[in-house]
């Protein structure tokens, strides 16, 4: 099949490279196969999809006892831009990470070296 689109020479090395460069020469002045203003709300819908499956399997024993309920389910997730987090199923919350630095990420409000 032939090529239709233009291909980053060298791979993965290639779209590492053009990603610092990208980096170092500032917003928009680089040009890149995978631009920041599409990549990242990509990248921020597909963590999205991530949890929403998570979700879907977190289970809590029925009051009762008999049994589990599945809060995570036939549920539609709100999710908050700003914050970075679901905000109607906070079970979730624990799952989604958030950047505080550059060697460490926050999860369950524990801060983790990376």
């Amino acid at each position: 099949m032939p090529q239709t689109i233009t291909r980053v020479p060298d791979g993965a090395n290639g779209h590492y490279a053009q990603w610092v460069e990208g980096a170092i020469a500032g917003y928009g002045k680089n040009e890149m196969s995978s631009p920041f203003e599409i990549a990242g709300p990509l990248t921020e819908s597909l963590l999205m999809a991530n949890l929403a499956i998570r979700g879907a399997d977190i289970r809590k024993p029925k009051a009762n006892g008999k049994g589990f309920d599945y809060p995570g389910r036939y549920i539609e997730l709100l999710w908050d831009n700003a914050n970075m987090k679901v905000t109607n199923l906070m079970m979730l919350t624990s799952l989604s990470g958030v950047i505080t630095g550059k060697d460490s990420i926050l999860i369950n409000n524990e801060k983790l070296k990376i």
